[in-house]
């Protein structure tokens, strides 16, 4: 029988190991993220705003469209800020609490979705290591518990993704992927714009175009995802109408769609920018980086390689970033995913490595920085949560030595 694209085969994972492994999963990552609600507060111009913008969505403007001082706020769509009016509801109204905790429910998601992309690509195994990968990434876990529009952003693209892979696995998939991919992309709009549909449907189509597989890329984005896509912000746009009649509405579009079309102009910083922060975005897997990609290189014209996807995906959307002229740590935090899956399909069993590359580059280091790890783990995690920009310990750095700790394992 032909086996899915990309697909490797799943090593009979017991379905009961792997649900508890996801239930453990989502609650460590909900015990670290409660720890920083419950340590941190509100910091920075963007959050405070972002939550006082949410906090008007319970006054008579409503939740359609953002207001900020009793003005119309034309600087991002709703959708995040719906997620922090959701999570708020039971207290009525925005607090430092609820503003962040909807963060922490899409970085959960987010996990989630790495889990299933990676068991889908090796196995469940696989999967897991790669979520935990990612949750011991700083980056991700800092902002995981903040009230900014990345990590909502991040998981529309990574459910994308998901969804996009599933199509060109299963020519058969039918009606259900093509609407989730085409809901994925409507909502990440209404996060934060064009980058939403541009970077998922551009990584994936290089992906097949990578393989030379170029027949699946008619699969990749039906006329029923194209539709959903369009749908989502249609709706929105109908209902913005609606409340604010033909005029105003026109204005407020326009703001909308300049600012979207401006791009990122705010925190000017160089092209290499990211290639110097990386190392304290993804630390301490990123050691293991050269061995992902030592592997990708042994097995380049093995067009079925499940590795290709997420290198593709981590190298695609880290030069895109990195083009634009506006830069900040939060930016990259849709690449992370990539990242992890990449990392974790080297460490996995089916990773295939050259004989020299799995002994010095993965097993070696493996072997010693599990040692070191497991000796100095909460060490290792007050150093790389010294946060550089403000000089002050974050309160999830001993939490993050046990969860790398158990990834190593």
């Amino acid at each position: 029988m032909h086996e899915p694209i990309g697909r490797t085969t799943n090593g009979g994972d017991p379905a009961g190991a792997t649900r508890l492994a996801l239930a453990g999963l989502c609650l460590a990552a909900a015990v670290l993220g409660l720890i920083v609600l419950l340590c941190d507060d509100l910091d920075g111009t963007d959050q405070h705003r972002y939550a006082a913008v949410a906090n008007a969505m319970f006054g008579d403007g409503g939740p359609v469209v953002p207001r900020y001082d009793g003005a119309l706020y034309t600087e991002k769509p709703p959708v995040a800020f719906w997620g922090m009016v959701a999570c708020s509801l039971p207290a009525g109204q925005v607090t430092s609490f609820s503003a962040r905790l909807a963060g922490v429910l899409f970085g959960i998601g987010i996990l989630l979705f790495v889990f299933a992309i990676g068991r889908r690509l090796w196995d469940a195994r696989t999967g897991m290591l790669a979520a935990l990968v990612l949750l011991s990434f700083p980056q991700f876990l800092a902002h995981m518990t903040l009230a900014r529009l990345d990590m909502p952003l991040a998981f529309f693209m990574t459910g994308a993704i998901l969804a996009g892979l599933r199509r060109i696995q299963d020519p058969g998939a039918g009606m259900s992927s093509a609407l989730a991919l085409g809901a994925c992309l409507g909502f990440g709009i209404l996060v934060k714009g064009p980058v939403a549909i541009a970077l998922p449907l551009g990584t994936l189509a290089l992906w097949r175009i990578g393989a030379g597989d170029f027949h699946s890329l008619r699969r990749l984005f039906p006329p029923a995802g194209a539709l959903a896509a369009l749908a989502i912000p249609a709706a929105w746009g109908l209902l913005a109408l609606a409340q604010l009649g033909s005029a105003e509405w026109t204005a407020y579009m326009e703001a909308i769609l300049g600012r979207a079309a401006r791009g990122a102009q705010n925190y000017p910083r160089p092209a290499t920018y990211y290639l110097q922060e990386i190392g304290r975005y993804a630390l301490p897997f990123l050691i293991f980086l050269p061995a992902a990609l030592s592997g990708w290189v042994a097995r380049r014209t093995d067009r079925s390689d499940p590795s290709l996807l997420p290198l593709v995906w981590f190298a695609a959307q880290f030069l895109a970033f990195s083009a634009v002229s506006g830069k900040r740590g939060g930016y990259l935090l849709p690449a992370l995913p990539g990242l992890a899956l990449l990392i974790a399909g080297a460490l996995s069993p089916a990773s295939r490595l050259p004989e020299a590359a799995a002994r010095w580059l993965r097993d070696f280091p493996l072997r010693a920085f599990g040692l070191a790890l497991f000796a100095a783990g909460p060490c290792i995690a007050f150093w790389v949560f010294w946060n550089a920009e403000g000089g002050a310990l974050h309160p999830a750095g001993f939490p993050l030595g046990g969860i790398a700790a158990a990834a190593i394992a």
